[in-house]
């Protein structure tokens, strides 16, 4: 990408009074697809990339919005609900680390309550929703934990209890993405107030830049975002517009295969080390038969629930630090990339700092690169 000329003259400066008047008109009614206006506000370039991941999420135009990282999305879908002293969310148990701070300590810091269920029982989240009524219930599809508990959204989404709460929902869909999950689309048939969140810095972005996206068909919750965006300011800049429209999926295809590859090439990796069999570490991943919701995934996503599994060491002499070093010395992870983040050309490995557990995130490998990976970590892991 050329390095532009620094100039302080803004691009969104208007040529005269008439054009001004109506960029302040468009600006009040959150139209911001034709004129060039305080970014702050949205921007045409901003419109076009928004109009081009709705296509990637399989929602129509106009029902994405875009924010500068996957987790100020969430906050500004939280802000939706407005929550306070005494309200309480239900959330999944065991779910990625930065949404667990966002609720358990930050919220709590101004009175807010929380509750964690295990998502993959429909059974504990009605019982939750119907002991607690709380004002925002928000799970992520696949949980991006050990656990990797899997909801099934459209059971849920069906649930009597949440029509008589009418609660605020969010799902956090950057797992499965519209590729294996149609949240959008589901979303699409409830009345309810539901938001879809994904990171973009993951499947749309390719990790070059940070993102989020957020989409609803709820007319409320809609302004809702749109008001949260411009005012908590966490919209996404013209310069993360520009990085990420060069290198976005340029179609719907594309991003569909690219990223089923990955979520099977997952599935595969993680067979293979479940098949080894020991007793030092634990290998969860839904479309496993130790996994609690295996018949779900197994029946809803047949090539795979997600692009990363974890490996959990059972025993207090084995750290996933231990399984790491290992990988290294065998010479396993010249093939992979070592780092946090997943939808990378080769497969990545990353581990907790604690020391907990790996996640390994399948990559783009072809038959025979996965071939030779999965040899590598099924020698390695044997030797535990």
């Amino acid at each position: 990408m050329k390095n532009k000329e620094l100039t302080r003259s803004p691009g969104f400066a208007a040529l005269d009074v008439e054009t001004f008047g109506k960029v302040l008109q468009a600006k009040e009614n959150f139209e911001y697809g034709q004129h060039e206006m305080y970014f702050r506000d949205g921007f045409p370039a901003l419109y076009e990339l928004e109009s081009h991941v709705a296509m990637l999420v399989g929602a129509d135009k106009g029902r994405v919005l875009l924010t500068n990282t996957g987790m100020s999305a969430l906050y500004t879908a939280i802000e939706a609900a407005s929550p306070s002293k005494g309200d309480l969310v239900v959330h999944n148990f065991q779910g990625y680390s930065q949404t667990e701070w966002l609720v358990t300590e930050k919220l709590t810091d101004r009175g807010v309550n929380h509750v964690s269920v295990d998502t993959g029982s429909l059974s504990d989240i009605e019982d939750a929703l119907k002991k607690y009524s709380p004002k925002i219930v928000l799970f992520e599809t696949v949980v991006n934990g050990p656990l990797m508990s899997v909801l099934d959204v459209e059971r849920f989404l069906s649930l009597p209890v949440l029509q008589e709460l009418d609660p605020l929902v969010i799902l956090d869909n950057t797992f499965p993405t519209g590729s294996n999950l149609p949240l959008a689309e589901m979303l699409q048939r409830t009345d309810l107030k539901v938001i879809g969140v994904e990171s973009a810095t993951k499947s749309y972005a390719l990790n070059q830049e940070l993102g989020g996206v957020l989409f609803t068909y709820n007319e409320f919750c809609l302004q809702s975002l749109l008001k949260n965006r411009r005012g908590i300011g966490t919209i996404l800049g013209p310069s993360a517009v520009e990085t990420i429209r060069a290198v976005v999926p340029k179609t719907k295809e594309q991003f569909d295969c690219e990223h089923r590859l990955a979520t099977q090439n997952t599935f595969l990796l993680a067979r293979t080390c479940a098949e080894v069999g020991s007793e030092k570490f634990t290998v969860s991943y839904p479309n496993l038969p130790t996994h609690p919701n295996y018949k779900y995934a197994s029946e809803y996503f047949p090539f795979g629930a997600a692009p990363a599994f974890f490996i959990q060491p059972t025993t207090t002499d084995l750290s996933a630090v231990d399984l790491a070093r290992a990988l290294e010395s065998d010479g396993v992870l010249n093939d992979c990339r070592l780092a946090q983040s997943f939808c990378f050309d080769k497969t990545g490995v990353s581990f907790d700092s604690k020391g907990k557990y790996l996640r390994i995130a399948g990559g783009l490998e072809d038959v025979e690169a996965l071939s030779h990976l999965q040899e590598g970590f099924r020698q390695t892991l044997a030797t535990f």
